[in-house]
């Protein structure tokens, strides 16, 4: 993306320079490729975005559920007929908050999960994806973060096993 937002720099200082060079039909046919590119390039970055923004919400969804599973295990544990979150709460007994518990489990069950893996992963998918068309690109980022959110949910999974 950066160079092509350098290629797109040096031609619209290109464009400025033939203005008053080029006929207007000339100028006008350079103008229109000059958009069109920089319109490429915008939903280009959208994508990525998107994607990134995608993957990072399934990961925090990992997180929680399986924050939810510890909770309800804990909760089963200490005979608990409610849990709440410590937001929703102004007065409470430490003796019955839980979250450090939860936080210590969760830590255990789930130690990490890799984010630059699946950058790395979500970019090198969307750089296959900008060969595509639309359509095509839509399909295919569905492919992509469906695919992450089960080599993560995998990875998650062999965690809580061992």
């Amino acid at each position: 993306i950066k160079n092509e937002e350098e290629s797109l720099k040096l031609m619209q200082e290109e464009l400025g320079s033939q203005r008053s060079i080029l006929p207007p039909d000339e100028f006008s046919l350079m103008e229109n490729d000059f958009r069109k590119k920089v319109e490429n390039l915008q939903k280009i970055v959208a994508e990525r975005n998107k994607l990134l923004e995608n993957i990072l919400s399934q990961s925090i969804q990992i997180i929680q559920t399986q924050a939810i599973q510890i909770i309800t295990t804990i909760g089963r544990e200490k005979g608990l007929a409610l849990a709440l979150d410590t937001s929703s709460v102004v007065i409470a007994a430490d003796t019955i908050n839980i979250s450090t518990n939860v936080i210590e489990r969760l830590n255990t069950n789930l130690p990490e999960i890799d984010m630059e893996k699946i950058r790395m992963s979500a970019l090198e998918k969307v750089t296959q994806m900008e060969n595509l068309d639309a359509k095509d690109r839509s399909f295919k980022l569905i492919d992509v973060i469906t695919d992450l959110l089960k080599e993560e949910m995998k990875g998650a999974n062999n965690a809580n096993r061992e």
